[in-house]
């Protein structure tokens, strides 16, 4: 059985800053990290997650940056819907294949959006109980299954409040659902234009989950409608009928749009999808025209164009002046485009600083020297721009004013000047994208004074090397760690990305180091009896066990333990063992009890150990000649306990 994936504090953080997914971990290890992730600004897909703790599920709900997805959960246990029923926003549970009524009364008392896309077969009761509660949305498009009755109790929800597809229902219970103005259309793959002009008299939400094409006369039908449009997955539009949908005056989704053309009908619709409140996502778009863009780039909110491989600079220039969060695949676009919407400008950063939430600034690939002046201003935790593929001088130094982490994970190349400024940095310094440093690089990285992270440097002096090592960790686990190490490749990368073991490939199993440890030593250039291979001995051990630890989810289980105890030999005994246990890692009940009567035992053998020295040395010890006390040292002339003094027959002039 694979061993269960843990969701950590670490991986958390990571997760917030756009590193990484969360959806295959299938627990979470503590409310601390739970706590830190309701914290995102996003939605959190849970799709692996096989068990939720009460305290830890009353920690997520209270993140409100999206819909919280419990996708992964097989059953709902009345507690946890009690607890998660203090949610306001969307829960999806679409693995829960069946409820009590117990249940579903608790879970109904949230408000916001509830998702069962699992349950095929909806009781009277069961039904009933949803239907009373606060639920604001209920989504049931997996149901197959339904009484008249059950049918009855839904159709008294407001049609906006019931997403349910008919198709796959009993002919009876659809009828009533129908009745009522319920059911979606997200089936239907086309769309005739009877059928079209009937649903534009339609007064709740269409959803077409399936249509991929659209007549000109089923969209004048569709542009009359009142209400939420979903055409999700139409991928192309003829002029007329981008111009008839630009009439339309709900809410419209056209992610699926592929193209958006200079045709009068296109540009209109444009102008008409620039309108839209907040997020825009038109990721499927991968061509945009001069005037499309000029007219997108008026919209006021986040604008999602990630699929665009086909831009002009002239459109590029177009979107470049869009004031709102831009999210784009720069890969997919030329050089000259991507170089237009890549640099990140004086007035970009001020936007930014005047709203934090208005801006990626991860998605730039350039930075003008202004636009890194006014940001080191910024007084948040940190600065995010990873995505910088090259900083001038000038911007390095006056980032380096920044009072906080700073994240340049981008940059494959640094010039001396810069480390030299970026030394200056007080705060963390993440440099990840380099693969190589020159001697002056690394000799002026050395004086920064917080974290660095160098994960991805494979090339390194001597000198560099013998700079670096001290500055990266000068202690591991409390051994002084020799330059030498740094050199041998099975540990030069993980020495370099300490502090971001459980994240990294492993680069040497626990089980390889010692037994391979004389040879390691060999490849140092160190010979076995010197203090140097004694050093290393203990460093490359200690650091192994603290790498294995944190590749275990931070947990020492019985067989760390037991392989700890028959190493201490190399590694001093009870001192290692009292750090060991100090790390702020998890030990298995087992484990603790090996290394606690290990420790005692250590005690009593040290205990001995000292008697029988202590024995020895009073063996040897000086006694007094007339009452056979111990003397306090061995020149002693007189004797404590006795009173006996033999002071002056030393000198001859004994009674």
């Amino acid at each position: 059985m694979s061993a269960e994936k843990v969701l950590t504090k670490e991986i958390a953080e990571q997760f917030l800053l756009g590193e990484g997914t969360i959806n295959q971990y299938q627990t979470i290890d503590s409310p601390e990290t739970a706590k830190l992730l309701a914290t995102a600004e996003c939605d959190l897909e849970f799709e692996g997650l096989t068990r939720l703790d009460l305290d830890i599920a009353a920690e997520l709900i209270q993140h409100t940056g999206g819909d919280l997805w419990l996708d992964g959960l097989l059953e709902l246990p009345l507690d946890l819907a009690e607890v998660l029923s203090k949610h306001v926003g969307r829960i999806t549970f679409d693995s829960v294949a069946d409820l009590d009524v117990e249940t579903a009364t608790a879970i109904a008392q949230k408000k916001g959006a509830l998702g069962f896309s699992g349950i095929c077969n909806l009781t009277h009761q069961i039904a009933r109980a949803l239907c009373e509660g606060q639920i604001e949305q209920l989504e049931l498009a997996g149901l197959t299954e339904l009484s008249d009755d059950a049918a009855e109790s839904l159709s008294k929800l407001d049609r906006r409040n019931l997403f349910i597809t008919l198709d796959n229902l009993p002919a009876s219970a659809a009828k009533i659902l129908r009745d009522a103005g319920h059911g979606d259309l997200s089936g239907l793959t086309s769309l005739s234009d009877v059928a079209a002009e009937s649903l534009g008299e339609h007064k709740g939400a269409l959803v077409f989950y399936g249509l991929t094409g659209l007549s000109d006369a089923a969209a004048e039908s569709l542009s009359k409608h009142e209400g939420r449009l979903n055409l999700r997955s139409l991928t192309e539009l003829s002029d007329a009928a981008a111009e008839s949908l630009s009439k339309h005056e709900g809410t419209l989704t056209l992610y699926g749009l592929t193209s958006l053309s200079d045709g009068p009908g296109h540009i209109a619709l444009a102008d008409r999808l620039s309108k839209h409140e907040g997020h825009l996502n038109l990721s499927g778009l991968k061509s945009l025209s001069v005037a499309a863009a000029e007219s997108l780039s008026k919209h006021d909110g986040e604008l999602v164009l990630n699929g665009l491989t086909l831009l002009s600079d002239a459109a590029a220039t177009s979107l470049s002046k869009h004031k709102g969060k831009l999210s784009l695949h720069f890969a997919g676009l030329s050089e000259s485009a991507a170089a237009i919407l890549g640099k990140l400008t004086k007035e970009i950063a001020g936007q930014f600083l005047a709203d934090e939430g208005s801006v990626g600034l991860s998605q730039f690939t350039g930075i003008e020297d202004e636009a890194a002046e006014s940001l080191s201003k910024h007084k948040g935790r940190f600065l995010d721009l990873s995505g910088l593929t090259v900083l001038s001088d000038a911007a390095a130094e006056r980032l380096s004013k920044h009072d906080g982490n700073l994240y340049l994970r981008g940059l494959t190349e640094l010039s001396d000047a810069a480390a030299e400024s970026l030394s200056k940095h007080d705060g963390d310094l993440y440099l990840d994208g380099l693969t190589e440093l020159s001697d002056e690089a690394a000799k002026s990285l050395a004086m920064h004074r917080g974290k660095l992270q160098l994960a991805s440097l494979t090339s390194l002096s001597e000198v560099a090397a013998n700079v670096l090592v001290e500055l990266v960790h000068p202690v591991v686990n409390g051994t002084q760690i020799p330059a030498k190490i740094v050199r041998l490749p099975e540990f030069e990368k993980g020495l370099f990305n300490y502090e971001n073991q459980a994240r990294i490939a492993r680069v040497n199993s626990i089980q390889t180091l010692l037994s391979d440890i004389d040879q390691l030593i060999y490849e140092c250039g160190c010979d076995h009896r010197d203090e140097t291979a004694a050093e290393l001995q203990q460093a490359l051990i200690k650091f192994a066990y603290r790498y294995e630890v944190a590749g275990n989810g931070g947990r020492i289980t019985k067989e760390i333990a037991n392989s700890l105890i028959s190493c201490f030999e190399y590694m001093g005994g009870s001192e290692v063992l009292e750090e060991i246990l100090q790390w702020n890692v998890e030990v298995d009940e087992e484990a603790r009890s090996i290394l606690d009567n290990y420790e005692e035992e250590l005690m009593l053998k040290v205990a001995a150990e000292k008697a029988i020295a202590e024995e020895a040395i009073a063996e040897k010890a000086a006694k007094c000649p007339e009452c056979g006390s111990r003397l306090r040292t061995n020149l002693s002339k007189q004797c404590l306990e006795c009173g006996a003094d033999w002071h002056r027959r030393a000198g001859g002039h004994g009674e």
